[in-house]
């Protein structure tokens, strides 16, 4: 029985696994004006790289698929070429329309045999896997011949039948052959008719099976593509690419497109993928006679005019931007700011981000070890793929050490990041910060400020050689941290001595003196603000209070407790415990009042009317999030917020530094943020919370904020790597439930009726960490500022 199948003009069938578009990015290479007339016929060979073309004008030429250097030429052969192609031992085929073949060494560019294989002329010739070759001949006869023994092995002949096309399944199991009379017959590997016939519309005018076998392709008459799923032959696609003949035909090895040519139109590119076409080539005076790949990203074309051109083909343009390279550790690593540290070699982390693979990141001539960023899903859809690196560099010397940072793509993209960092020497280990050398207090106690340049194993401190304070164990210490301890001191002088073990265990020691000056007062008055001092003469108090819980846009998730913890902050600021700030002194912006517009308005018109003796609050309690595209850009998230375009509708952590040292003339201010609440804020951004990394960027920035201005302290309510949390029976997040606890009295651990600043963060530290077992731990900046700055007066 003959199995008939029906051409259809739909697509009947899928490609498994191919489901998305692939428009190609199409760039001419090379271009040789090789022959004088049209290009007829090409083969390519994988290795070496060998293009073999032949034209019109009856001339072959062979160049190097890689050079495009000429490696041999045929100037004039007997007769025009009907067949060119190269055999599975490299040697290059030619068949000629007067039946005789030819045997070429490529390299060498001689022929090593030649023999007639059919006597009324050859129209196409193809090698199958055997080595046999197919020949279909003028006589109308499809036969089998053995090149060794020269002679045939099978034969048909499908008068009156005309022959058009022949192409040869690549497991040499299926014969392909286009008639004239609008057919496509198949036969096996011996040329047995399988009894399957394709009815078409048009005459099959060049055939072609894709180099994995699954489809074969038809180029018709009418200029239409058609497709089948072979073995099952499956009507797979039909659709008219080309206003003429097609003349040839080409799979992309990478099974993406097929490329069509045609005497009378353009070189179009069918996706495989969305079966339809993704572009086309015109050319310039000429057309595009003959296609072909020699290798998934290079193509050739010949034209009429006997041009050979070479292309470049991806799936999309080259990647030719470098990676966003983000340093974490160290923090700070400025020619100027270098990081300091006591040690002979310095872990580097830092975060890369491409959207190709990222090959390899060098730290300091060390390869670094490269693992996927937490941060993967949120920048999922931006198309970025990042990896977290870290590597262990040798500092060399004492004093500045230059590291040189470089991260490449798979593109070969190079960031490159020069990092200073300074290797102390044994005697600057230790920094004693306060007191200073020989300082003077009335005080009955001092607090001792210690900043090592090493991870600290265990510390001590003595006064007048009796061990005061002494932590051997559980120590939480490292590099670049204060240590802050409170010490009582007798009347006249006394020796502060701090011994600190580092985790190698080097030990070190430095002793500072201190003179506690008689008084005859048994206890300090007590420093009240005046609570008038809002709209009289002297310093005044000025306030930002801003809480958002709900968003605009529905892609943030809203807080439990971000308005209300700024409204309780707002509300207990205007009493007179907390310094009867004047309603026209503060800007608090609430939920759908925190618009940036007027955060803006309140960061820079409103404080700019602060003058130098003035105090400056300013709280925010929200999102906070790096832009995914650019992570070393912080935004706070106000209520108008797009979270697609964190550049202009987010509040940029920049900003507020440049308002902090620029626009406030206020010489104390005092910043309290809860910028880092837990939960995603959408897929399109990246949360501050979600996946927990080993920096939080937007705690780092305004630890590192302070320094901008002499005076200025930042609380921030979690550590790097940390986010806040929200207790349902608090009621407020828990920094907040504490900065109000500790304002209203529980911070006055020296019961002098007076809450200042260092002892409301020395309460919330410790209460916050309390209440979340560790996992949240409230950081405030290490700069100079006043400690004994009033926060609240309680009343007796």
């Amino acid at each position: 029985m003959i199995r008939v199948i029906a051409a259809l003009l739909v697509c009947a069938g899928s490609w498994a696994g191919l489901n998305a578009q692939v428009q190609p990015y199409v760039k001419q290479l090379h271009s040789l004006g090789l022959f004088g007339s049209e290009v007829t016929r090409s083969a390519t060979l994988a290795l070496p790289p060998l293009i073999a073309m032949t034209s019109l004008s009856k001339e072959l030429v062979v160049l190097n698929g890689s050079s495009f250097d000429q490696v041999f030429s045929y100037p004039q052969l007997p007769n025009t070429l009907s067949a060119l192609f190269f055999t599975a031992e490299g040697s290059l085929v030619s068949a000629r329309i007067d039946g005789q073949l030819n045997y070429w060494d490529p390299l060498k560019g001689t022929m090593t045999r030649s023999l007639t294989a059919h006597s009324r002329g050859i129209l196409e010739c193809v090698q199958n896997v055997y080595g046999q070759l197919v020949i279909a001949g003028s006589d109308n006869t499809v036969k089998l011949y053995d090149p060794i023994k020269g002679s045939d092995v099978a034969s048909v002949n499908l008068d009156p039948e005309r022959l058009t096309s022949l192409a040869v399944h690549p497991n040499g199991k299926i014969v392909a052959v286009g008639l004239a009379s609008n057919k496509i017959v198949l036969f096996d590997s011996s040329l047995t008719p399988t009894k399957v016939v394709i009815e078409l519309r048009e005459i099959p005018a060049t055939l072609k099976f894709s180099s994995d076998g699954r489809l074969l392709a038809s180029g018709g008459s009418d200029g239409r593509i058609r497709l089948w799923e072979s073995l099952a032959w499956t009507p797979w696609t039909s659709e008219s690419v080309q206003r003429g003949p097609i003349s040839s035909l080409a799979f992309d090895p990478a099974g993406r497109w097929v490329v069509a040519t045609s005497p009378d139109s353009s070189l179009v590119f069918y996706n495989l993928r969305d079966l339809r076409t993704a572009t086309s080539l015109y050319g310039q005076g000429s057309v595009f006679t003959t296609v072909g790949f020699l290798s998934m990203e290079t193509m050739m074309t010949g034209s009429s005019t006997g041009t050979v051109a070479f292309w470049r083909v991806l799936d999309r343009p080259p990647d030719t931007t470098a990676p966003t390279l983000t340093i974490l550790r160290p923090a700070r690593y400025t020619e100027d700011a270098p990081s300091r540290i006591y040690a002979k070699q310095y872990d580097v982390l830092g975060v890369v981000y491409d959207e190709n693979r990222i090959d390899q990141v060098v730290v300091g001539g060390v390869t670094a070890t490269l693992t996927d960023s937490r941060q993967s899903n949120a920048l999922g859809e931006t198309g970025l793929k990042g990896k977290e690196f870290q590597a262990s560099v040798q500092l060399a010397a004492v004093g500045i050490n230059r590291i040189e940072v470089e991260a490449k793509d798979s593109a070969g993209n190079v960031a490159t990041q020069t990092l200073f960092i300074r290797r102390l020497a044994a005697n600057e280990a230790v920094e004693i910060l306060a007191p200073a050398e020989n300082a003077e207090t009335e005080h009955v106690a001092m607090e001792v400020e210690i900043k090592p340049w090493f991870d600290v194993a265990s510390y001590s401190i003595s006064v007048n050689t009796v061990d005061l304070v002494d932590h051997r164990s559980g120590v939480r210490v490292r590099t670049g941290d204060v240590i802050r301890e409170e010490v009582p001191l007798i009347v006249g002088y006394n020796q502060i001595g701090v011994t600190l073990v580092s985790k190698g265990g080097e030990r070190f020691t430095k002793l500072v003196g201190v003179n506690r000056k008689f008084s005859a007062a048994i206890t300090e008055a007590v420093r009240r603000p005046d609570a008038g001092a809002a709209k009289g003469l002297g310093p005044q108090r000025w306030a930002v209070i801003v809480g958002v819980s709900g968003y605009a846009n529905k892609g943030i998730p809203s807080l439990k407790y971000a308005d209300r913890d700024a409204e309780a902050l707002a509300a207990f600021l205007q009493t007179p415990e907390g310094g009867a700030f004047d309603a026209d002194h503060m800007r608090i912006l609430i939920n759908k009042d925190a618009t940036l517009s007027n955060l803006r308005e309140a960061m820079i018109d409103f404080l700019q009317q602060a003058i130098d003796k003035d105090l400056v609050v300013i709280y925010f309690a929200g999102h906070g999030a790096p832009d995914p595209t650019r992570p070393q850009n912080l935004y706070l998230l106000t209520y108008d917020t797009d979270p697609n375009r964190l550049g202009t509708s987010a509040f940029p952590m920049w900003d507020i530094q440049t308002v902090i040292s620029r626009q406030i003339a206020a010489k104390k201010v005092v910043v309290l943020s809860d910028a880092c609440h837990s939960g995603g804020i959408s897929v399109d951004v990246a949360t501050r919370g979600l996946d927990v990394t080993q920096s939080n960027p937007i705690n780092q920035y305004l630890a590192e904020l302070a320094r901008a201005k002499e005076g200025m302290v930042v609380f921030t309510a979690s550590a790097a790597g940390e986010v806040s949390q929200e207790f349902p029976e608090l009621g407020h997040g828990v920094f907040t439930y504490y900065l109000l606890e500790g304002l209203k009295g529980a911070a006055d651990l020296n019961n002098d009726y007076l809450v200042t600043v260092n002892e409301l963060m020395a309460y919330v530290e410790e209460q916050v960490k309390r209440k979340t077992r560790g996992a949240q731990n409230p950081t405030r900046s290490q700069t100079t500022y006043d400690k004994e700055l009033p926060m609240a007066v309680l009343n007796k």
